[in-house]
């Protein structure tokens, strides 16, 4: 018997030969018949080109991004650009890309989005009760304006079947993407004598079809009491949240409550107009910081005015992110200790600022332009609270603003 063996020197040569068989194959190709075409291969590589130009002249780790293969030019933007990102030196998670032509919500919050969706945000977990292996799916949250919310969910139920049939990883994606109709709602009850869970009520609702769901930017706003207002946002970047927190604090409340738990988008300008309110001194909030070559654009954004003088609590969430976490590192840095209180769930710790670019092949760079920075030069990122409570381990779940909502129950109380 004989056997063939093939060294490593061998075996790298015939690679290399393979390598150039095909570069040639595809160089015939592309002069074929005498005829030059070249231009199909820019045509095709022109959209990766054009970011990889932007980036390097824009990112903030433009300047040493490395050369890519002549295959990744023909990546998808998205896979393009995730390409680019990797370089960072600890990574990028935040810069993203939207294709002009798809209807992609980048700011989803677990199972909702905007785009189309029933409203609903939920977790699966098994029986509560512990008397069964079933799984259930959580509602964490109900947004207003939403199918889910017309046909009367609420947050903290169970849905228990999912169009008759036993909760699944294929049904509840159905369910996330608006495919399902009725559902078995469950409502947990406890035994404050025992401590133990049952299940006390079960009702079916039937769901609209799922379409666009704007929450809005204030979910909750209102006096708790005659001392302590309450203003609960989804974003930094509408139009209504600076209108709503004004009028709260014409009533001169000795306490201001600010809800982020949803805030995961916004842009820096409007967390400036948030703390100009809030804040009870002039000087820095923000400084953002650019890549060596666009230092000119360093900036440092200043609160002129003190407006407000009381106690401040933020409520903060997983979903917590950007804008929102910059409010809180910004007025944290430049107040006094003992003014602003943090109550919740580590945020989500983005401290870069994104730029958007429109290019001229259908889609839109949303990279990492700049660091920001609080006043102390620290990175204006994860907001770690000073009091950590997961309101999920709790057993009943009330609507947001509620009294007896977990977390806004502790402010109230002191505890």
């Amino acid at each position: 018997m004989y056997h063939r063996t093939i060294d490593k020197g061998l075996k790298s040569s015939v690679k290399s030969f393979l390598t150039v068989v095909c570069m040639s194959v595809m160089s015939a190709y592309i002069v074929s018949c005498g005829e030059d075409r070249t231009y199909e291969y820019d045509e095709l590589t022109m959209p990766g080109h054009y970011a990889e130009d932007m980036m390097k002249a824009n990112y903030l780790w433009g300047d040493s991004l490395k050369p890519l293969e002549w295959k990744d030019y023909f990546a998808s933007p998205a896979a393009f650009l995730e390409k680019l990102t990797k370089q960072a030196p600890n990574g990028d998670k935040w810069s993203y890309v939207n294709i002009d032509t798809l209807l992609v919500d980048h700011h989803e919050r677990g199972t909702f989005n905007h785009v189309n969706s029933y409203g609903l945000d939920y977790v699966i977990m098994i029986d509560p009760t512990g008397e069964t292996t079933k799984q259930y799916a959580r509602i964490l949250n109900v947004y207003p304006q939403s199918p889910a919310f017309e046909c009367g969910l609420e947050r903290g139920c169970f849905v228990s079947l999912i169009d008759g049939e036993k909760v699944t990883s294929k049904n509840i994606e159905q369910l996330k993407q608006g495919r399902s109709r009725t559902l078995t709602v469950n409502e947990l009850g406890y035994n404050a004598e025992d401590g133990s869970l049952f299940w006390q009520s079960e009702n079916t609702v039937m769901m609209g079809s799922s379409r666009k769901v704007d929450e809005g930017q204030v979910m909750n706003s209102f006096m708790v009491n005659s001392t302590t207002a309450y203003i609960m946002l989804t974003n930094l970047d509408g139009d209504e949240g600076v209108p709503a927190l004004k009028s709260l604090l014409k009533t001169n409340p000795r306490t201001v409550i600010v809800d982020l738990r949803l805030c995961n988008q916004g842009t820096i300008d409007k967390a400036l107009e948030f703390a100009s309110l809030l804040s009870d001194k002039s000087g820095t909030f923000l400084n953002t910081t650019y890549k060596t070559s666009r230092s000119g654009e360093n900036k440092s954004y200043m609160i002129d005015t003190p407006n407000y003088t009381g106690e401040i609590f933020f409520i903060t969430g997983n979903y917590t992110q950007g804008a929102s976490e910059w409010l809180i590192q910004g007025l944290k840095s430049m107040s006094d200790e003992g003014r602003i209180h943090v109550y919740g769930t580590p945020s989500a710790g983005q401290d870069l600022l994104l730029e958007e670019l429109q290019s001229p092949y259908s889609y839109t760079l949303h990279y990492a332009a700049a660091f920001v920075t609080d006043c102390t030069g620290s990175p204006a990122a994860k907001v770690v609270p000073d009091v950590k409570v997961d309101e999920y381990e709790y057993v009943q779940l009330y609507p947001y603003g509620n009294r007896n909502e977990v977390v806004l129950n502790m402010i109230l109380n002191g505890e």
